[in-house]
């Protein structure tokens, strides 16, 4: 409808253009013939939260000091962008829950609402939200969280990855009111204040076992716990009659001599050793040599066994005497030993064959005697 000059019946604040835009009244005002006004609509902001922060408008017209005020009002007309801003005091976070609007920012120190346009009574709230620092402790040359420490809205909680340092393992983990299950990640219960999450580490321990053949040889000792990264030494002693072969294992090297050391030792290993008979000569003497001979000249026995040997004097001898190496001579070839445990020598003694004769004295006319062998 037409307004006269300088007639406000409804007591209008602006005019038909909207906000930005009084409407002008009073004597010498020509507003128009025609004037139409949108419909208007209050937008009412709530705030709420455990911190504290303010809320900002545009167009102008909003100031909440929260938590000293906790809600305002504009009376705006339809179809008017509106943008709000909650701005957190520093240590906190905002958010908003926008009905219609768009959101940006929730949960960081400002976060913002825009209503691209008012079509209504409309309710928005701003919440305000504390923020911790969860920070973490572990002994540097042991382990590490990832991340080392986390910024956690009041209410959420916390997670982190615990790794040991080679050779280590995780002992414990604690703090926060939080719960270790052996395996991570290690989450935090609710977090409502600054707090602080510690590790402790162990140092691995490692066993070092040995292997010998039963009755051959042995190690002193028998096995070895051993902290990571450390070496260990070990005595190989063989048994009688056997020699050392070869020992290897555990990243260590055979010098033919003990001990034995092993390598640096990051896991459980074995230290393995083998042996084998030893072997003798057995050499032999014939006395004198060319009186006869004892085949073979020599041989390499091994620990435990005997040894057969042919004692075959020349013509014209005989064998007196056959010794040496634990045998015993039967009279005839061959000529056994006993069990050969070291090296040694097999004597055989030749003699000269002495005919065997019946001395007769023969009575001679001159008075002497003469013998006669038959």
């Amino acid at each position: 409808p037409a307004i006269d000059t300088g007639i406000n019946p409804d007591a209008l604040v602006l005019d038909q253009r909207g906000v930005g835009f009084p409407r002008d009244n009073g004597s010498g005002v020509d507003i128009g013939a025609v004037e139409v006004q949108l419909p208007w609509f209050t937008l009412t902001v709530n705030a709420d939260g455990l911190y504290s922060g303010q809320v900002f408008s545009t167009p102008a017209g909003m100031d909440i000091a929260y938590p000293v005020v906790n809600s305002d009002t504009l009376v705006l007309s339809q179809g008017t962008l509106v943008q709000l801003v909650a701005q957190s005091t520093v240590g906190g976070v905002a958010s908003w829950v926008c009905d219609g609007g768009a959101i940006s920012g929730n949960h960081t120190s400002t976060a913002t609402c825009v209503i691209s346009g008012l079509n209504g009574d409309t309710t928005v709230s701003a919440t305000f939200t504390p923020v911790y620092n969860v920070t973490t402790v572990a002994p540097a040359s042991e382990g590490h969280f990832s991340p080392d420490s986390q910024i956690v809205i009041h209410g959420d909680i916390a997670s982190f990855t615990v790794t040991p340092e080679p050779g280590y393992t995780i002992n414990t983990v604690t703090g926060c009111d939080g719960n270790w299950t052996g395996s991570n990640p290690y989450e935090t219960a609710a977090v409502t204040a600054d707090c602080e999450v510690t590790a402790s580490f162990t140092l691995n321990t490692y066993t070092v076992s040995t292997t010998a053949p039963v009755d051959r040889g042995t190690f002193d000792p028998a096995s070895a716990v051993i902290d990571y990264n450390q070496t260990t030494t070990f005595n190989v002693m063989a048994e009688t009659g056997y020699t050392i072969v070869s020992v290897e294992g555990c990243g260590g090297l055979w010098t033919g001599s003990n001990p034995y050391i092993t390598g640096s030792i990051t896991a459980d290993c074995e230290v393995t050793a083998s042996f084998v008979l030893e072997t003798y000569l057995v050499d032999t003497l014939a006395e004198p040599a060319d009186q006869g001979e004892v085949s073979p000249t020599f041989q390499s026995i091994t620990h435990g066994d005997t040894a057969d040997f042919d004692i075959t004097p020349v013509d014209g001898y005989q064998i007196e005497s056959v010794s040496g190496c634990g045998g015993v001579w039967s009279g005839e070839s061959p000529y056994t030993t006993g069990e050969i445990t070291a090296a040694c020598t097999v004597t055989a003694i030749f003699a000269e064959i002495k005919e065997e004769c019946t001395f007769f004295m023969v009575p001679m006319k001159n008075g002497s005697s003469v013998a006669f062998c038959l």
